[in-house]
């Protein structure tokens, strides 16, 4: 047999492909709903997703730690561990321009006077090529770029900004 069968009119790599369909589809409607709210709305979910990644203690912590670096953009540096050894610059964009490298480059700049060693630059577009060359040869400072397609499937992923509709169990004998 080439593949499972639940029964005689269901295979499961169908099922499969629908589920795969479904959280691209949710993922794509998510970015889009980002897309459109306001800066706030989406530094508060990036809080939430660093609490949830276990990166901060609470979204209060980090949107505490975001200062408006004007009307698209938020800026600062988060703790992420009890005793505040470990820190995190963290950078969101909300545009839906892509981000050039010198953005990135300012980013690792700022966290190089601050004591940390990591960077988080997250955005609601993407990023140039280039900016993504420059995170991959940078050396001494850990560098993580995330873009809004990868943006909301990590909220998809932690659930955060969808709920769950509905839930299935795929069962067989054993």
């Amino acid at each position: 047999m080439d593949s499972e069968r639940l029964d005689h009119s269901v295979d499961i790599a169908d099922v499969s492909r629908f589920f795969m369909l479904n959280r691209y589809d949710v993922c794509t409607e998510l970015l889009q709903k980002l897309k459109t709210r306001k800066i706030e709305f989406v530094a508060r979910l990036v809080s939430e997703l660093l609490v949830a990644m276990g990166y901060a203690r609470s979204p209060g912590d980090v949107l505490d730690c975001l200062k408006d670096e004007g009307k698209y953009r938020r800026l600062g540096v988060i703790q992420t561990d009890v005793l505040g050894l470990n820190r995190l610059l963290v950078l969101i964009e909300h545009t839906s321009e892509p981000i050039p490298v010198d953005a990135v480059r300012k980013a690792v700049k700022a966290v190089q006077g601050n004591g940390s060693e990591q960077v988080l630059v997250i955005t609601t577009g993407t990023f140039y090529e280039d900016a993504q060359e420059y995170a991959s040869s940078l050396t001494g400072v850990r560098l993580a770029l995330l873009d809004g397609g990868q943006l909301s499937s990590q909220l998809v992923e932690y659930r955060l900004a969808v709920e769950i509709v509905s839930t299935y169990e795929l069962l067989r004998v054993g």
